[in-house]
């Protein structure tokens, strides 16, 4: 795909969220994420945690991961969740299937507003069926297996690095071996930077990618291209990275007036302001998507009827020319 046809694109997708009102569909969508962000976080710290076998690490590990998602500035509304979820998660009740479907039904609501929004979006009546219940509990169990990639990866990978720069063999062979130390360096080069690349941001940001990419082609029933899907993901996780920076340099210089204004409670504003911000990527991420489909749909249609202007003008000569050569002479 050429620069050109990008921008082409992009500039198609910012106008298509403006006509279809996207920052309106982020508001609506932020206030579902703050009725349901309580029964979701719990739903999928107890099922997480029971599958991990340690509740108060997966705890730790999930609350850490939220608060790398929202900006230093911010941090209160995060302390909040884990303050309201704290008493219910480690109470006496283990995880029942009546709390799991009671959980399930009301973290829906999030879910819901995200195929409304889609429909605004592309108009596709198909995205109004009831079976979009069904698929919206998929996107929890999706939602729940990334947080177990995200929290089991990282020490398995370590403890996978650190069995095999330990091995005996590899020792035993470098000195048997001729310029078997070359292996070994590699094999340490290598170690490096899978430590590096697990213990920065960078592997919870290519999670994020596939966990969107895989959002977006379900969310638009699977007629969406890999190419676009990949295409909104990307846009959405530099828009967040972007997004954060440029938040902390605003709040930095609008700190002394969200103070006079809202007293201790600034923070919390900002969180919600954060929250909405977040929504807004991800719907501009959906409307790139849909200009991506339908920019491949319009090229089809328009490479279909070159060709088939072309079949009626080579017709065409051929008659001539056919009647040229076999008309009867008078």
């Amino acid at each position: 795909m050429s620069i050109r046809l990008f921008l082409y694109r992009f500039a198609k997708a910012i106008r298509l969220f403006s006509q279809r009102r996207g920052v309106t569909l982020a508001a609506a969508s932020s206030f579902y994420i703050l009725m349901t962000m309580v029964p979701l976080a719990l739903l999928l710290l107890r099922v997480v945690g029971s599958f991990l076998g340690d509740i108060g690490q997966t705890e730790a590990h999930f609350f850490a991961l939220v608060g790398g998602l929202f900006p230093q500035a911010a941090p209160e509304m995060v302390e909040l969740l884990r303050k309201i979820i704290s008493g219910p998660l480690f109470g006496n009740k283990g995880l029942t299937g009546f709390n799991v479907v009671i959980l399930t039904f009301t973290s829906l609501g999030l879910v819901n507003s995200v195929w409304n929004g889609i429909f605004l979006i592309t108009e596709d009546k198909t995205l109004l069926s009831w079976k979009n219940y069904l698929k919206g509990i998929v996107v929890i169990g999706m939602t729940a297996v990334l947080l177990v990639c995200a929290f089991a990866l990282p020490p398995f990978i370590l403890l996978v690095i650190s069995v095999i720069k330990s091995n005996t063999i590899l020792t035993y062979l470098s000195g048997v071996v001729p310029n078997f130390d070359y292996v070994v360096q590699s094999i340490n080069w290598l170690s490096w930077w899978a430590t590096y690349l697990v213990k920065s941001n960078l592997f919870y940001g290519t999670i994020l990618l596939v966990y969107f990419t895989f959002l977006y082609l379900w969310f638009f029933n699977w007629k969406l291209k890999l190419k676009g899907a990949v295409l909104g993901a990307f846009t959405f996780v530099v828009s967040l990275v972007v997004g954060k920076w440029a938040f902390v340099v605003y709040f930095q210089y609008a700190r002394t007036n969200l103070v006079a204004n809202y007293g201790d409670y600034y923070t919390f504003i900002v969180g919600l302001m954060w929250i909405f911000l977040v929504m807004c990527f991800f719907f501009f991420g959906m409307c790139l998507c849909h200009v991506y489909n339908d920019t491949d749909r319009d090229d089809l249609e328009k490479t279909i009827s070159r060709i088939y202007h072309r079949i009626l003008v080579i017709i065409r000569i051929n008659f001539r020319l056919f009647f040229k050569l076999f008309r009867p002479k008078i």
